[in-house]
Parts: C-alpha cells; sequence; structure tokens
C-alpha cells in the first residue's frame, strides 16, 4: 500500500496550495490582489496582480510584518477558523476598505494596515484583535478585544473602548458559534455608511452548557471551555445595539426576541436603513426588519415555510441608490428573486431554472449562480427588467464567483470535470476571458477516472480502478456525505483523488446526492424533515442497486460504506440499519445523537426533541446499537469542537453494553480536520485496511 500520494496529498493540501485564494477585483478594475502559498508550505501571501502588464507582484508577506514569528492565536481567533474551514497559516484573510485606499490585514493576533497607493503599513498596537474592519470613510478601525469593541483612529494613533462589561459568558461585537458555524454570519458588528456609528451584537451564554475540550496526550493542562447550544436547550441571548463611536449615543435596536430569538442578518448599506433579518427558533418564519434612528423597527417583509427557511446569504441586496432591494425566495418551490421597493413592496418576481445563488446586483441585473440539470453551476445575468438572462459562461462546473464594486469584471474559481481549479477573471458583460491568474500549485500525477451518472434520479459518481477489468467483478465502496446544503456529487475532479487512490487497490468507489441535498428544488432537499434516518438510507441503497445494472462488475454483496461528519453518521447508520446492504463501515466524526448537536442546525431539520422526540429517535445511531453485525470502525478528533468527540465515545459505551465488537482511532489533539499530511496518510491506511477483507470474500 504505498502512502507517498497521501503525504502529497496532505502537504499540497489536496493540491490546492499554490492556487489564487481569495481572489479580489479592486474597483479601477485594473488590478486583482490574491492570497497564494507555495505548493507544499500552508503559508498565504498576499499578491497582486496588474490586468493590463499582466505581471503580479507580492504586497505582503508574513515575515515583512512580523519578522518571521506568527504568534500564539487566541482561543477565540483559533475557533473562529476552525468554522471558516482553514487548515493554513500566514495572511489567511485580507479585506479591501470601501475607498479602495487601504488594505486590513489581521495577522497572529495584530492588524496591519496597508496603503495601496504607497504600500505604507501602518500597525496599531493592539494585540487579541478580532474581525477588524475600517470604517467607509477610512479614519477608524473597529475591532474586538477581549470581548469588548474598540476603534482606533489612523489620525491620531488613539484607541477608544465602546462597550464595557464583557466576561467569559458575555461578548460585544462577536458572532455567537451557531452564527458562525450555521448561519454564515462571521460578524458580530457593522459600520453606518456615513462611519459615525457601530450597530453590534450583544451575546449572553451564560444559559449555555460549559463543554470542555481536553488534551488526553497532556493530562497537566488545564482544557480549554467552549459554550455549546444543545438541540432543545438553551441558545445564546442575542441582542442589537448602536453606538456613536464617540461614546455620546447608544440605543437598543427592538424587535419581538420572544418570537424572534435568531438574528440571522444584519446589513446596513448606502443609502439603505439598518435592517435585520430575524428567525423563529423553529426557523419556519423569519421577518427582514429595517430600524430606525431611535432603534425602532418595522417590518419590510416575511417569509413562511411549513418545513425550513433556508438562509440567502446575500439577502437583502440592496442596490446602490438605496431605491429597491433584492430578496431571495423560495416560497413557490423554487428559488425566485424578488425586486421590492425600499418599503419592502413588491415589483417584480425573476425566476431562472436551477436559481441557486444570488451572487452581485448593479441596477441592470441580478448576477446569479444557476445549476444546470446535472448540478453543476453557471453564471448568469439576470435582467432586472424580466427580459431574457444572458449566460455569462457556457463552461458548466463548480465554481466560486466575486464581483469588484463596479461590476465590470468578475473573478470565479472553477473545476469542471475535463479542468482542474483555476482562477478566471472575467468581463461581467459578456463573460469574455480577462486573463488566468498566475497559479503554482502542483497538480496530481494522473488525473482521477471519473464517470458522471445519473442513477434512481439521483446525480451519481463512480469511480474504477485505473487497471479496471470489464472481465472481473469489483467490492463496491459507497462514499456518502447526504446531508442538507452539501452536494457530495460534483463537477470537481480533485475532490475525489483520496477516493481514487482507495479505487487503485481493487473497488469500485460510488456516490450519490439523495434526497435531502441541495440544487434539486424544495420538494427534493425537504424530504428528509422530521427524520434524517430513512430518506437518505434508502436513496442510497437505491442509487447502488441502479448503479449495478449500468456498472454490472459492481459485485453487490461485497459493500462498504465510509464518511466524515454527517457522512460518518451515515456511514454508520447503513451498517447499522442495512447489514444485509453494508459488510463494513467506516464512520468519520459521525454525529452520534442528534439531541447532542447545536440548535440552528438541528432544529432546522428535526424540530424540537419534545415536539418529535420520535424523529430523534429514529435518527439517533444509539437506537440500533445493539443491531451491529458488521465490522465498524469510529474514526475522530478528540479536540473536534464541531462534532465533540463524545459523540464517539457514546456510540462505543453503547456498543460495549451491548457486547458488539468494533474499533475506535482516536486522534489526539486533531478537530473536525485533519489537515498533517503523515496522519492523513495514516488515516487513509486505516481506511483501507477496514475494507481490506471485502477484497477477498
Amino acid at each position: 500500500m504505498n502512502l507517498d500520494f497521501l503525504r502529497l496529498y496532505g502537504e499540497t493540501r489536496g493540491f490546492s496550495l499554490g492556487l489564487p485564494q481569495q481572489p479580489t477585483i479592486l474597483a479601477d478594475g485594473k488590478r486583482v490582489l490574491f492570497l497564494r502559498a507555495e505548493p507544499k508550505q500552508p503559508s498565504l501571501a498576499l499578491f497582486a496582480y496588474d490586468l493590463e502588464t499582466k505581471t503580479e507582484r507580492v504586497l505582503v508577506t508574513p515575515e515583512t510584518l512580523l519578522g518571521g514569528k506568527e504568534g500564539e492565536l487566541s482561543v477565540e481567533e483559533k475557533a473562529r477558523r476552525e468554522r471558516l474551514r482553514l487548515t493554513v497559516s500566514g495572511v489567511t484573510s485580507f479585506a479591501v476598505s470601501d475607498s479602495n485606499a487601504w488594505l486590513v490585514i489581521p495577522l497572529a493576533g495584530r492588524v496591519f494596515l496597508y496603503r495601496l497607493a504607497d504600500g505604507r503599513v501602518m500597525a496599531p498596537p493592539v494585540q487579541g484583535a478580532i474581525d477588524p474592519h475600517l470604517s467607509p470613510d477610512d479614519r477608524h478601525l473597529a475591532y474586538v478585544k477581549d470581548g469588548d469593541l474598540y476603534v482606533w483612529s489612523l489620525a491620531d494613533e488613539r484607541e477608544t473602548r465602546l462597550t464595557e462589561g464583557a466576561s467569559e459568558h458575555l461578548t460585544h461585537g462577536l458572532a455567537e458559534f451557531v452564527a458562525q458555524e450555521e448561519m454564515q454570519r462571521m460578524r458580530g458588528f457593522w459600520w453606518s455608511p456615513d462611519a459615525s456609528r457601530i450597530a453590534y451584537a450583544k451575546v449572553d451564554t451564560s444559559a449555555l452548557e460549559r463543554f470542555a475540550i481536553a488534551d488526553p496526550t497532556h493530562p497537566e493542562k488545564e482544557p480549554v471551555r467552549f459554550r455549546y447550544p444543545r438541540a432543545g436547550r438553551a441558545n445564546a441571548e442575542v441582542r442589537l445595539f448602536v453606538t456613536s463611536i464617540d461614546r455620546s449615543a447608544r440605543h437598543e435596536v427592538l424587535w419581538d426576541r420572544a418570537q424572534f430569538p435568531y438574528l440571522a442578518r444584519v446589513t446596513w448599506a448606502k443609502a439603505a436603513p439598518l435592517c435585520l433579518l430575524v428567525q423563529t427558533r423553529a426557523q419556519r418564519h423569519e421577518v427582514l426588519l429595517a430600524a430606525d434612528a431611535a432603534g425602532a423597527t418595522r417590518t419590510l417583509l416575511e417569509e413562511k415555510d411549513d418545513a425550513w427557511i433556508n438562509l440567502d446569504r446575500s439577502s437583502p441586496l440592496w442596490l446602490a441608490d438605496g431605491a429597491r432591494f433584492l430578496w431571495v425566495s423560495e416560497k413557490i418551490g423554487a428559488y425566485t428573486i424578488e425586486v421590492r421597493a425600499a418599503d419592502g413592496q413588491l415589483e417584480r418576481t425573476l425566476s431562472l431554472p436551477g436559481l441557486h445563488e444570488l451572487l452581485r446586483a448593479d441596477h441592470e441585473a441580478a448576477y446569479v449562480l444557476s445549476a444546470d440539470a446535472r448540478a453543476a453551476l453557471q453564471v448568469q445575468a439576470l435582467p432586472l427588467d424580466g427580459s431574457a438572462p444572458r449566460l455569462l459562461c457556457d463552461e458548466a462546473g463548480e465554481r466560486t464567483v466575486s464581483f469588484c464594486r463596479q461590476h465590470a469584471l468578475f473573478a470565479e474559481t472553477i473545476a469542471t470535470r475535463e479542468r482542474y481549479r483555476r482562477v478566471i477573471v472575467r468581463s461581467a458583460k459578456d463573460g469574455r476571458e480577462v486573463c488566468e491568474l498566475p497559479r503554482k500549485n502542483l497538480e496530481p500525477p494522473e488525473p482521477p477516472r471519473l464517470e458522471w451518472q445519473t442513477a434512481a434520479g439521483m446525480e451519481t459518481l463512480v469511480i474504477r480502478p485505473r487497471t479496471f477489468d470489464e472481465k472481473k467483478r469489483y467490492p463496491v465502496i459507497l462514499a456518502v456525505y447526504g446531508g442538507p446544503h452539501h452536494n457530495h456529487v460534483v463537477p470537481m475532479r480533485e475532490m475525489y483523488l483520496r477516493e481514487q487512490w482507495l479505487a487503485d487497490l481493487g473497488y469500485i468507489v460510488v456516490a450519490a446526492d439523495n434526497r435531502g441535498t441541495p440544487r434539486k428544488g424544495r420538494a427534493y432537499e425537504r424530504a428528509i424533515a422530521g427524520d434524517f434516518s430513512q430518506v437518505a438510507l434508502d436513496d442510497q441503497i437505491a442509487a447502488l442497486s441502479a448503479l449495478a445494472k449500468q456498472v454490472p462488475q459492481m459485485d453487490l454483496d461485497r459493500v462498504g460504506v465510509y464518511g466524515w461528519s454527517f457522512g460518518g453518521y451515515m456511514a454508520a447508520l447503513s451498517v447499522l440499519r442495512r447489514p444485509d446492504v453494508f459488510k463494513r463501515a467506516v464512520a468519520g466524526a459521525p454525529v452520534v445523537d442528534w439531541r447532542d448537536y447545536d440548535t440552528h442546525y438541528t432544529e432546522r431539520y428535526l424540530g424540537m426533541p419534545s415536539e418529535n422526540a420520535a424523529g430523534y429517535d429514529r435518527s439517533s445511531l444509539l437506537t440500533y446499537a445493539k443491531d451491529l453485525k458488521a465490522p465498524l470502525l469510529l474514526i475522530h478528533g478528540t479536540a473536534d469542537d464541531n462534532v465533540y468527540f463524545f459523540h464517539t465515545l457514546k456510540l462505543s459505551d453503547a456498543l460495549t453494553r451491548h457486547g458488539v465488537a468494533h474499533d475506535v482511532l482516536p486522534l489526539a489533539g486533531f478537530t473536525h480536520m485533519v489537515p498533517e499530511p503523515e496522519m492523513l496518510a495514516r488515516v487513509w491506511q486505516a481506511i483501507a485496511r477496514h475494507f481490506d477483507p471485502l477484497l477477498t470474500a
């Protein structure tokens, strides 16, 4: 078993190191800023690419800012990076000021301001700053330190503390755990357009349970403690305040927090009011509110859904003049974009087959991602007057897109079935390619052998060994995720390199996107409401059966299954409930009992435990522990603060009490991710060894 490829995969972070990251086109349309690492060095530096001369230059490296010493990150910053799934160091993020004059660069608990005109660097003497943002007028820098909100004046280099009273359970200006992990709201404060005020979240987690993560290899160290909201239990109390930066005035923004406890979105756009999107705990009802100067709120619109409401990260999107805003809705069963007046009145509804995400808008068009019939994403311009959409790129693939402020250009990171990821700058008018940003990443030694198919009404993928012999029959491994808001079958070749390594050992590896996954419409996604255990598992088995008819070399008497996170849950569920189909399983970081997972995610799909006890019981792996009849390997990082290690311990304990043999591989000190090359190789070695008996059965 050759582990060299797996080590290389880990060293290159899946061959992504060396790719441009976070491409940001400056407002003048002449330069693109991006982050990039060396091919085997997981430390990012900041570059600028000149679109006219087609040349790049380095702007900032960790060494130039810190003198080679990155420093120690705070517990809070480490947690933010975990929420962002960051496995690299160095300059991991930057922000361009509204004027495009300054860059804000957080690094090792400090903040650096880089002036684009001449390269001047300012470094406020602040340690432990979190989430820094420059004011719209470039005069003040706001950040959170030790749980309180501060501003620093660029003119007189003076720091002002705006809030007081932070404690172990009370913070000002930081997003709470479920906002970061589940709502895609990483921010906890927002500048007013005139730069005179800041809206900030005041978060009280005192009612939450305290979870401790200890380092089992160093029992002498104190555990790190987090406040965690388990399903059906207390949530953080979140309030919204507005303060002037001279501390002369402060008021609370008021809404019915008893009915709408979740603060899901806050926007404060130019020429628009302070807006907040609030949700009921059940996430079946949400209200978009506008706040006035005294903190009173009025309703702009409401959304309701019998199952749950998906949060759109771009809504509301205000147009530059503040006269209208765009809103994404699923109320008709598919995504549409509503053009609404400033008072919330509906003016027009825009529809597009497969509409997936609103990206940006100007006074003429909304720019969106849409999914084609095979769930690949395309960029389209959707005119606000209701006329025909314009396809800006006919290359279907998996992509993320960012527009420059003037909307004339956009940068897309795109992978397709035929090509690995690259970053392309295009014209927003017609999709014409302007350039490809320079990349230095290594490419895999050999491309994977991938076949995208439709089976049993699902998008599926088949990965054969490179030495495939059509006269032989092969054991099958199902690579599964199966959970909400994630597609496991996408046109992205590099995503399946480890699966190809596994297939080359002598398996046919397959994957399927069952009901409950996105890009197939409201009904397809919401088929799992109230129960994680039945529909997804039935669909995966149906996909296996259908694929075996298309690929007769698949031996369905020798089927293994593996997955991570929700996929780990699905892998364990599969072997527990259907040992007639699945003969061996590897479950990485599985959620074992959904009563132990967080509120905003779990209750969205299963409701409250007190109201759907049967659904929680059916969805719990503990319910079926006594039924395990096939080999199961559990793998889990002991420092995981997303799916805590106690999930695996609970299942292992239940299996042991029922006298059921199983294996557990604890990863000491690792979180929900395993980026370290040697450990990654050893984990996949353990996975392969667990499935070895399928080869000789």
